[in-house]
């Protein structure tokens, strides 16, 4: 190859054809090159997550989805609590918890929707969540969309 050219105490690089991208390699070696790299990467993802819309996460498809047909309200607020902090540490970005319309219950009062309504919102990590369409579980249905991870 040809003579190798000093860039930093342990690297040894061989010079290279484009003059700009060696000058550039020198200087990125000598700046710390992966810690300010990791910087723009972090920088770059913080973008991507503030530019994600709430219209455009709503019309993801839920990833994960519990039914709690049939439990108690502490039953229900107990699993829905361990649900989101599992599918929240999973990554997901939309989940989906069926509780019921509550036509069942005693004068037909959701009991279960109010206990997971509770224990959504005492999670921190809950950017929203939201009754859908009729056709997608209507009242019964509870979408919820987390906070970026």
């Amino acid at each position: 190859m040809g003579k190798s050219k000093k860039v930093s105490d342990k690297t040894n690089v061989a010079p290279l054809k484009n003059d700009s991208f060696s000058r550039l390699f020198e200087k990125w070696c000598e700046n710390g090159g992966n810690s300010l790299l990791s910087a723009q990467l972090k920088d770059k993802d913080a973008e991507e997550k503030k530019s994600t819309s709430i219209g455009t996460l709503r019309l993801l498809k839920v990833e994960a989805s519990i039914d709690l047909h049939g439990f108690t309200r502490q039953e229900a607020a107990n699993m829905t609590h361990h649900f989101l902090m599992e599918e929240y540490c999973k990554g997901h970005k939309k989940v989906e918890i069926v509780t019921g319309k509550g036509l069942h219950s005693k004068d037909g009062v959701p009991v279960v929707k109010e206990s997971v309504i509770e224990a959504i919102r005492s999670l921190n990590i809950v950017r929203e969540y939201y009754s859908p369409r009729e056709r997608y579980g209507g009242g019964g249905t509870i979408h919820v969309i987390f906070k970026n991870v």
